[in-house]
């Protein structure tokens, strides 16, 4: 009888410590795993916070650098009625920099023509690659 006490009491032990196991190890996994979620997720907001300020920083450089072009292109022409047959003295080797800087491959002056002032934009271009 006094073995059978003590299976019971072994019995019950190693019950409680099975369950103890049991309920910590079950707690514990849903507290981490809670806690890499949360963190993976702020990970993930801190890296597309950052990525979307960069973005935004290096689009607005381009189109400072593009705008003070295209404002520059103005104030070496302003005489409306020569537009599209017009050109910017060195154009090439002050975009250059300009576009380095700004994170541009390349800058190009690139002008609209209507199609009434092809054949006069045509001609322009013609002779002033000629030359």
């Amino acid at each position: 009888m006094k073995w059978k006490k003590l299976d019971v009491l072994r019995a019950a032990v190693t019950a409680a410590l099975l369950s103890a196991a049991i309920i910590f190890g079950s707690l514990s996994y849903v507290i981490l795993s809670n806690y890499e979620y949360q963190s993976a997720a702020n990970d993930f907001h801190n890296i597309a916070h950052y990525a979307l300020e960069t973005l935004e920083k290096s689009l607005f450089q381009k189109e400072e650098v593009v705008l003070a072009m295209a404002k520059h292109m103005a104030y070496f022409n302003p005489n409306e009625t020569a537009w599209p047959n017009v050109l910017w003295p060195g154009f090439y080797d002050s975009s250059y920099p300009q576009g380095k800087g700004a994170g541009l491959d390349d800058m190009f002056f690139l002008p609209l023509v209507h199609p009434d002032r092809l054949s006069s934009f045509e001609d322009f271009m013609y002779d002033y690659f000629a030359s």
